[in-house]
């Protein structure tokens, strides 16, 4: 794109892109994305050492995309009727030898893995496992926090992740109530929710989540569904 403009070349050609031209918008068409993460370089780290000294965790993206197809979401609006392979993840290799590097550059211990949707299949209870065991068989001695939806979650990966670093996660919970959950095209239930939020408890993991309380259907009998899961959960972050 840059090429194209310094160029002055067309647009036209590239796709992806959405342009005004002589007062029309045009829309080019989308390739599939990028399926073999482990092809794209790591990032640049020019700015890791001033991020370190704020005392902020350094970034990584293990995965893209996510297979939800919530109503509120810029993810599934982003993929929707265009990406057939939603989620995307790199390999625990991968990963790793990442990790590693940026423990040997920077000394980092704090990670932010900042995945849309950490667990995705083919991740599943064997995968968190492997991912465990490779953490620890490469000595890295990390802290890590992920975004998840609740609905992934069981007590074995919660357990596993949580014995390789997981120290804090942020759940996609949304609502409380079946109906708002329904409304919004979550394909968790309050049940779910739940069962999450017990399993990070137990295991330690801090937690935060995503929480929509109004929608323009909201009725009192939600709220007061919501109202008495919160109450019941107090050590949750909001």
């Amino acid at each position: 794109l840059i090429d194209k403009m310094l160029a002055r070349d067309r647009l036209r050609d590239i796709p992806g892109v959405s342009f005004l031209s002589d007062g029309k918008i045009f829309r080019t068409e989308r390739k599939e994305p990028i399926t073999r993460l482990e092809t794209i370089p790591f990032p640049a780290r020019d700015e890791m050492p001033y991020v370190i000294r704020r005392g902020n965790p350094i970034h990584i993206c293990t995965s893209r995309g996510c297979n939800g197809n919530c109503s509120f979401c810029s993810v599934a609006a982003f993929n929707h009727g265009v990406i057939r392979k939603r989620w995307r993840g790199r390999s625990i290799s991968n990963v790793i030898e990442e990790i590693r590097d940026l423990q040997q550059r920077f000394g980092s211990t704090h990670f932010k893995f900042v995945d849309d949707s950490f667990i995705e299949p083919p991740r599943d209870e064997s995968w968190a496992k492997d991912f465990a065991d490779a953490v620890k068989s490469a000595g890295l001695n990390i802290r890590f926090r992920t975004q998840v939806r609740a609905d992934r979650l069981t007590d074995s990966i919660v357990e596993s992740l949580a014995s390789a670093g997981w120290f804090a996660a942020g759940v996609g919970v949304e609502n409380f109530s079946d109906s708002a959950l329904a409304r919004m095209r979550k394909p968790s239930r309050s049940a779910d929710n739940v069962m999450a939020l017990e399993l990070l408890r137990k295991h330690n993991v801090y937690t935060q989540i995503g929480l929509i309380m109004f929608d323009n259907m909201t009725t009192m009998e939600e709220l007061s569904e919501n109202y008495q899961a919160l109450i019941g959960h107090p050590w949750v972050i909001i």
